[in-house]
């Protein structure tokens, strides 16, 4: 549980993901799912990506035994099913932010690796040049993943702050979180097709 609960609350590296769908809903075939929540397909190529990027998180060595690969499926499917339900409950209680709000987070609030790629002539942090930079309309796919990977973060800040009763402390929204997810979980439809994929 503190594994998940860690997912939520620091976003792990930016990897093609089931979220997406959450949203826009796509086709999808048995042959390339490897698992359903909530009619949410997760396709292999995003789960075997996703499962690299975890071993690659917690593996130090090239060698990964048998047992520790099995660990780390696990730990993979549990972190996409958590993302889908945050994701699922972020949309009903209307948490989501657009494109707009995060990037004026950005830049109210720009985090340490922004501030240090836009300075001015005298050191400080060149507001207007970063908004230019975000804002721009023009295709960019360093900065779509950079926008997408805060817009999930700060979604879910808002998400964890609001478990729980008003006011109430870490342990208690942890314990919030825990009863929700639980509890989502044991509703959920889930199909879990690893053992064809070989994940097993």
């Amino acid at each position: 549980m503190f594994l998940l609960f860690s997912a939520l609350l620091c976003v792990s590296a930016v990897w093609s993901s089931p979220l997406d769908s959450v949203k826009k809903p796509r086709k999808y075939k048995s042959l390339d799912t490897v698992g359903i929540v909530n009619k949410i397909p997760i396709y292999y190529g995003d789960y075997r990506d996703m499962l690299k990027q975890t071993i690659r998180d917690n593996q130090s060595d090239s060698v990964v035994t048998d047992t520790a690969f099995a660990r780390y499926v696990n730990m993979t499917w549990d972190k996409i099913v958590l993302d889908i339900l945050i994701e699922e409950e972020i949309e009903k209680r209307k948490l989501a932010l657009t494109e707009e709000q995060v990037i004026s987070r950005l830049l109210a609030e720009p985090p340490d690796e922004l501030r240090g790629q836009f300075v001015n002539t005298i050191g400080a942090f060149d507001r207007e040049t970063c908004a230019k930079y975000l804002r721009n309309p023009q295709p960019d796919l360093s900065r779509t993943r950079y926008v997408e990977y805060y817009r999930t973060k700060y979604e879910g800040e808002r998400f964890y702050a609001s478990i729980g009763k008003k006011g109430a402390n870490s342990e208690e929204r942890m314990k919030a979180f825990t009863d929700w997810y639980q509890k989502k979980l044991t509703n959920a439809q889930i199909i879990d097709k690893r053992t064809s994929f070989g994940f097993y």
